[in-house]
Protein backbone atom coordinates (compact mmCIF):
# COMPACT_ATOMS: atom_id res chain seq x y z
CA UNK A 1 0.00 0.00 0.00
CA UNK A 2 1.74 3.61 -1.14
CA UNK A 3 -1.52 5.96 -0.85
CA UNK A 4 -5.36 6.18 -0.83
CA UNK A 5 -8.17 6.91 1.72
CA UNK A 6 -8.91 3.64 3.30
CA UNK A 7 -12.60 4.44 5.55
CA UNK A 8 -13.63 1.76 8.26
CA UNK A 9 -15.70 -0.87 5.95
CA UNK A 10 -14.67 -4.01 7.30
CA UNK A 11 -16.35 -6.65 9.36
CA UNK A 12 -14.09 -5.88 12.11
CA UNK A 13 -14.57 -2.09 11.56
CA UNK A 14 -10.69 -2.56 9.95
CA UNK A 15 -9.80 -0.14 7.42
CA UNK A 16 -7.68 -2.71 5.68
CA UNK A 17 -8.37 -6.51 6.88
CA UNK A 18 -5.73 -9.08 5.98
CA UNK A 19 -7.29 -12.40 5.15
CA UNK A 20 -4.46 -15.02 6.29
CA UNK A 21 -6.21 -17.64 8.07
CA UNK A 22 -3.72 -20.34 6.50
CA UNK A 23 -0.76 -18.56 5.09
CA UNK A 24 1.43 -15.89 5.78
CA UNK A 25 1.08 -12.83 3.85
CA UNK A 26 3.53 -10.05 3.58
CA UNK A 27 2.38 -6.78 4.17
CA UNK A 28 4.50 -3.36 2.96
CA UNK A 29 2.94 -0.21 4.07
CA UNK A 30 4.64 2.70 2.63
CA UNK A 31 1.97 5.79 2.59
CA UNK A 32 -2.03 6.30 2.42
CA UNK A 33 -4.49 7.34 5.12
CA UNK A 34 -6.32 4.97 7.71
CA UNK A 35 -9.13 6.29 9.33
CA UNK A 36 -9.08 2.62 11.20
CA UNK A 37 -6.81 -0.59 12.22
CA UNK A 38 -5.08 -2.27 9.94
CA UNK A 39 -6.46 -5.69 10.47
CA UNK A 40 -6.37 -9.71 9.85
CA UNK A 41 -6.85 -13.09 10.30
CA UNK A 42 -4.45 -14.43 12.28
CA UNK A 43 -1.27 -11.80 13.61
CA UNK A 44 1.14 -14.42 13.80
CA UNK A 45 1.13 -15.14 9.97
CA UNK A 46 0.87 -11.21 9.36
CA UNK A 47 4.60 -10.26 7.79
CA UNK A 48 6.49 -7.66 6.33
CA UNK A 49 6.43 -3.53 7.78
CA UNK A 50 4.73 -0.57 7.87
CA UNK A 51 7.19 2.49 7.24
CA UNK A 52 4.58 5.02 6.16
CA UNK A 53 1.07 6.37 6.66
CA UNK A 54 -0.88 8.66 8.32
CA UNK A 55 -3.19 6.94 10.61
CA UNK A 56 -6.01 7.99 12.87
CA UNK A 57 -5.83 7.89 16.51
CA UNK A 58 -7.92 5.30 16.81
CA UNK A 59 -6.49 3.71 14.12
CA UNK A 60 -2.73 4.15 16.00
CA UNK A 61 -4.12 2.74 18.81
CA UNK A 62 -5.28 -0.48 17.24
CA UNK A 63 -3.31 -1.31 14.34
CA UNK A 64 -0.51 -4.00 15.14
CA UNK A 65 2.68 -1.98 16.41
CA UNK A 66 4.80 -5.31 16.22
CA UNK A 67 4.43 -4.08 12.15
CA UNK A 68 5.95 -0.58 12.35
CA UNK A 69 9.86 -1.36 11.06
CA UNK A 70 12.07 -1.08 13.94
CA UNK A 71 13.64 2.50 13.19
CA UNK A 72 10.13 3.98 12.55
CA UNK A 73 7.33 4.88 14.79
CA UNK A 74 3.90 7.15 15.51
CA UNK A 75 4.14 10.48 15.80
CA UNK A 76 1.45 12.69 16.33
CA UNK A 77 1.10 15.93 13.88
CA UNK A 78 -1.01 19.42 14.41
CA UNK A 79 -4.31 17.81 13.40
CA UNK A 80 -3.93 15.16 15.90
CA UNK A 81 -3.60 12.16 13.55
CA UNK A 82 -0.15 10.17 13.81
CA UNK A 83 2.42 9.81 10.93
CA UNK A 84 4.93 6.85 10.45
CA UNK A 85 8.31 8.24 9.75
CA UNK A 86 12.12 7.35 10.27
CA UNK A 87 13.05 7.91 13.51
CA UNK A 88 15.91 10.31 14.21
CA UNK A 89 18.16 9.77 16.76
CA UNK A 90 21.12 12.06 17.72
CA UNK A 91 24.23 12.18 20.17
CA UNK A 92 25.94 14.91 21.29
CA UNK A 93 29.57 15.02 23.82
CA UNK A 94 29.86 18.57 25.81
CA UNK A 95 32.44 19.35 28.13
CA UNK A 96 35.56 21.50 27.48
CA UNK A 97 37.37 20.10 24.33
CA UNK A 98 34.43 18.15 22.98
CA UNK A 99 31.60 19.60 20.38
CA UNK A 100 30.11 21.36 22.37
CA UNK A 101 31.35 23.64 25.21
CA UNK A 102 27.42 23.33 27.35
CA UNK A 103 24.50 21.59 27.28
CA UNK A 104 22.44 24.75 26.06
CA UNK A 105 24.59 24.66 22.67
CA UNK A 106 23.90 20.99 22.52
CA UNK A 107 20.12 21.59 22.98
CA UNK A 108 19.87 23.89 20.24
CA UNK A 109 21.73 21.74 17.70
CA UNK A 110 19.44 19.01 18.68
CA UNK A 111 16.49 21.30 17.54
CA UNK A 112 18.16 21.85 14.37
CA UNK A 113 18.50 18.68 13.82
CA UNK A 114 14.89 17.88 14.47
CA UNK A 115 15.98 14.84 16.58
CA UNK A 116 13.39 12.88 18.44
CA UNK A 117 15.53 11.34 20.71
CA UNK A 118 18.96 12.76 21.76
CA UNK A 119 22.09 11.35 24.28
CA UNK A 120 23.63 14.42 25.88
CA UNK A 121 27.37 13.45 27.39
CA UNK A 122 28.72 15.67 29.49
CA UNK A 123 32.19 16.01 31.02
CA UNK A 124 32.51 18.02 34.17
CA UNK A 125 29.98 20.17 35.71
CA UNK A 126 27.37 21.68 33.23
CA UNK A 127 24.22 23.92 34.04
CA UNK A 128 20.46 23.35 32.82
CA UNK A 129 19.03 26.51 32.57
CA UNK A 130 14.97 25.44 33.44
CA UNK A 131 13.56 28.90 32.86
CA UNK A 132 11.56 31.23 34.90
CA UNK A 133 8.06 29.67 34.64
CA UNK A 134 5.48 26.53 35.07
CA UNK A 135 6.16 24.77 32.14
CA UNK A 136 8.54 21.82 30.67
CA UNK A 137 11.98 22.09 30.25
CA UNK A 138 13.49 22.20 26.79
CA UNK A 139 15.77 19.74 25.77
CA UNK A 140 15.38 20.22 21.72
CA UNK A 141 13.87 16.54 21.30
CA UNK A 142 10.34 15.30 20.46
CA UNK A 143 10.29 12.77 22.38
CA UNK A 144 12.91 12.12 24.83
CA UNK A 145 16.44 12.87 26.09
CA UNK A 146 19.36 11.23 27.97
CA UNK A 147 21.35 13.35 30.30
CA UNK A 148 24.83 10.98 30.93
CA UNK A 149 27.91 11.62 32.59
CA UNK A 150 30.62 10.42 31.29
CA UNK A 151 33.73 11.05 33.79
CA UNK A 152 33.93 11.17 37.50
CA UNK A 153 33.52 14.67 37.41
CA UNK A 154 30.15 14.68 35.38
CA UNK A 155 27.52 17.03 37.25
CA UNK A 156 24.06 18.37 36.55
CA UNK A 157 23.32 21.61 37.94
CA UNK A 158 20.00 23.08 37.72
CA UNK A 159 19.41 27.02 37.92
CA UNK A 160 16.71 29.12 37.21
CA UNK A 161 14.11 31.06 39.14
CA UNK A 162 10.85 28.94 37.57
CA UNK A 163 9.49 25.56 38.77
CA UNK A 164 9.31 23.87 35.59
CA UNK A 165 9.16 20.01 34.86
CA UNK A 166 11.92 17.79 33.17
CA UNK A 167 9.83 15.27 31.77
CA UNK A 168 10.38 11.45 29.52
CA UNK A 169 14.13 11.71 30.36
CA UNK A 170 16.49 9.24 31.33
CA UNK A 171 19.72 10.98 33.63
CA UNK A 172 22.81 8.43 34.69
CA UNK A 173 26.34 8.30 35.85
CA UNK A 174 26.69 12.26 37.12
CA UNK A 175 25.96 13.86 40.56
CA UNK A 176 22.41 16.02 40.43
CA UNK A 177 22.78 19.83 42.37
CA UNK A 178 19.89 22.02 42.54
CA UNK A 179 20.39 26.15 42.88
CA UNK A 180 17.39 26.91 41.00
CA UNK A 181 15.86 30.12 43.09
CA UNK A 182 12.45 28.61 43.68
CA UNK A 183 14.32 27.05 46.02
CA UNK A 184 13.14 29.27 48.85
CA UNK A 185 9.33 28.14 47.98
CA UNK A 186 7.51 26.47 50.35
CA UNK A 187 6.63 22.72 50.59
CA UNK A 188 7.06 20.78 47.12
CA UNK A 189 8.06 23.79 45.43
CA UNK A 190 11.24 23.36 46.88
CA UNK A 191 12.22 20.75 44.67
CA UNK A 192 13.21 20.34 41.08
CA UNK A 193 9.74 18.00 39.84
CA UNK A 194 10.68 14.79 37.64
CA UNK A 195 7.63 13.29 35.49
CA UNK A 196 7.94 10.05 33.74
CA UNK A 197 11.44 10.18 34.33
CA UNK A 198 14.75 7.29 34.86
CA UNK A 199 17.51 7.37 36.95
CA UNK A 200 20.35 5.45 37.08
CA UNK A 201 23.55 5.70 39.42
CA UNK A 202 22.86 9.69 40.13
CA UNK A 203 24.27 11.22 43.41
CA UNK A 204 21.35 13.60 44.44
CA UNK A 205 22.97 16.85 46.58
CA UNK A 206 19.77 18.06 47.02
CA UNK A 207 15.70 17.05 47.17
CA UNK A 208 14.03 16.14 44.35
CA UNK A 209 10.10 15.32 43.14
CA UNK A 210 8.59 12.70 41.64
CA UNK A 211 5.54 12.54 39.53
CA UNK A 212 3.68 9.85 36.45
CA UNK A 213 6.46 6.78 36.09
CA UNK A 214 9.55 7.41 37.33
CA UNK A 215 12.13 4.73 38.09
CA UNK A 216 15.46 5.04 40.64
CA UNK A 217 18.11 2.50 40.37
CA UNK A 218 21.58 2.46 42.45
CA UNK A 219 21.15 6.10 43.08
CA UNK A 220 22.22 7.92 46.05
CA UNK A 221 20.88 10.72 48.07
CA UNK A 222 22.82 12.77 49.90
CA UNK A 223 20.64 15.67 50.80
CA UNK A 224 21.55 17.54 53.95
CA UNK A 225 19.24 20.99 53.82
CA UNK A 226 17.68 20.93 57.40
CA UNK A 227 13.90 20.06 57.01
CA UNK A 228 14.49 18.43 53.22
CA UNK A 229 13.35 15.95 52.12
CA UNK A 230 15.41 13.54 49.75
CA UNK A 231 12.04 12.54 47.38
CA UNK A 232 9.08 14.15 47.33
CA UNK A 233 6.78 10.96 45.78
CA UNK A 234 3.68 12.92 44.17
CA UNK A 235 0.97 11.31 41.99
CA UNK A 236 2.34 7.50 40.22
CA UNK A 237 4.25 4.43 40.24
CA UNK A 238 7.35 4.75 41.70
CA UNK A 239 10.06 1.69 41.88
CA UNK A 240 13.35 2.36 43.86
CA UNK A 241 15.42 -0.48 43.61
CA UNK A 242 19.67 -0.27 45.12
CA UNK A 243 19.54 2.82 46.21
CA UNK A 244 20.75 4.78 49.67
CA UNK A 245 19.09 7.45 51.62
CA UNK A 246 21.55 9.46 53.74
CA UNK A 247 19.89 12.64 53.98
Amino acid sequence: INGGTFAPTGVDGSSVFVENKTYTVELEVTGGYFETKIGCSKPELLAGSIIGGTFTAKAMENTNHALISDEFMFFQDANGNYLVREIVEKEYEIGVGKAYATLAEAIKQAKLDKADFATYYIYGEQELQTGFAHGLVDFGVVVSATIEGKDQAATLKITGGGVPDIKDATIKNLTFIDEGTYNSHANEFMYQNFIDTTFEQVVFMDGIRLSGDCTITDCTFEATTVNEYAIWLDEGNFEITGSTVNA
